[in-house]
């Protein structure tokens, strides 16, 4: 009887998405609301250094397609973005307090639309449901709020990233792993 060598050592597992990653100084305004929504309705605020814009989630991947979701990333042609958020507020039956803008980017629905299709066409599985640009600001929101901004919040987009995500007693970690240019 063959035995298959990959079912005594698998490839080890990473929890993988692609995002929008801000600078430490964008992070910082995010933080900053995050404490404000916390001080409104309850919960706990996403960790500073952890505030991104999710673009598609993976799940559960071989480390050994690496290469093959990097590959899939360079292939795509979306042009550079602002993103202006303006709206405070979150979903109480998931318990998350979030900031989004109020009409996402036509560059935004569109590099979301390449990656989605890039990557079922080569066979990874992506969430089906309808995207919703939002950033996390905040989780086990207890308290239903909602705010509008006085002034947007800007954020020139110029590129995405592929991040490993992990748990350590302090909640989720994140890791990227390489980042790409939007490029028209």
């Amino acid at each position: 009887m063959a035995v298959d060598g990959s079912a005594l050592n698998p490839q080890p597992k990473l929890r993988l998405f692609f995002a929008c990653w801000p600078d430490a100084a964008l992070q910082e305004q995010l933080a900053q609301l995050g404490r404000q929504l916390q001080r409104q309705c309850g919960g706990k605020p996403s960790r500073r250094e952890n505030l991104h814009l999710t673009l598609v989630f993976l799940g559960d991947v071989d480390s050994a397609d690496l290469p093959q979701l990097q590959q899939i990333a360079a292939s795509i042609h979306t042009p550079p973005f602002e993103l202006q958020l303006t709206q405070l507020g979150g979903w109480l039956e998931a318990g998350i307090g979030w900031l989004r803008p109020d009409a996402t980017p036509a560059a935004l629905t569109q590099l979301v639309t390449q990656l989605n299709q890039a990557l079922r066409d080569a066979g990874f599985k992506t969430e089906n449901r309808r995207y919703q640009a939002h950033i996390t600001l905040l989780r086990k929101q207890a308290h239903a709020y909602g705010q509008r901004l006085a002034a947007p919040l800007r954020w020139p987009v110029g590129d995405f990233c592929l991040v490993a995500s992990s748990l350590d007693h302090h909640g989720p970690s994140y890791r990227i792993i390489a980042s790409w240019p939007l490029r028209g």
